[in-house]
């Protein structure tokens, strides 16, 4: 019988496996056949992937009702580390807005997500100082960082240096948790 192979998520050609359409042979008195697959042992962390097996054109037999096979490949990578790429930074009150980078250890096939949290350290929130409020940061699948945005009050005030706290918690990429 012939077979052909279609891709689902997963991507042929090496990427994801090997396989490509052929002919498979049940041998005179046997009742089974293998058709093997080369699965492709990545490390990028990324969703489980699927590709299907369709058989035709039986000879000296008929094809049965299970005629398709879909297989997944179960994705056995940890979602990589994400933090802040400096521990702190610093600069002029006149400069606004001010980033702060958040980066993934490797890239990830899944997008992945923090949350962080805003506290005053000496300097007041609320457009006083500055203006940053608790959310999410989030970093598309295949890049490998993102920034969040503060902006900074440059007031008349003569004061000392003054400072925030930004604190990542909970990462979430697809499938961790």
């Amino acid at each position: 019988m012939d077979y052909a192979v279609t891709s689902g998520t997963a991507s042929g050609s090496g990427t994801d496996y090997t396989l490509t359409s052929g002919t498979a042979t049940v041998t005179k008195g046997g009742t089974t056949t293998n058709i093997s697959v080369t699965v492709v042992n990545d490390s990028l962390d990324e969703a489980n992937e699927t590709f299907t097996v369709t058989l035709s054109n039986a000879g000296n037999s008929s094809l049965g009702t299970n005629t398709t096979h879909t297989y997944t490949i179960t994705d056995n990578d940890d979602a990589p580390a994400i933090a802040f790429t400096a521990s702190t930074s610093s600069g002029s009150e006149a400069t606004s807005p001010v980033t702060i980078q958040v980066s993934l250890a490797t890239a990830s096939g899944l997008d992945a997500t923090v949350d962080y949290a805003v506290t005053s350290g000496t300097a007041s929130g609320s457009g006083t100082d500055y203006t940053l409020t608790s959310g999410t940061a989030s970093i598309t699948a295949g890049n490998t960082s993102t920034t969040i945005s503060a902006t900074i009050n440059n007031d008349t005030l003569d004061e000392d240096d003054e400072t925030f706290v930004v604190t990542l918690s909970r990462s979430l990429s697809g499938k961790h948790f």
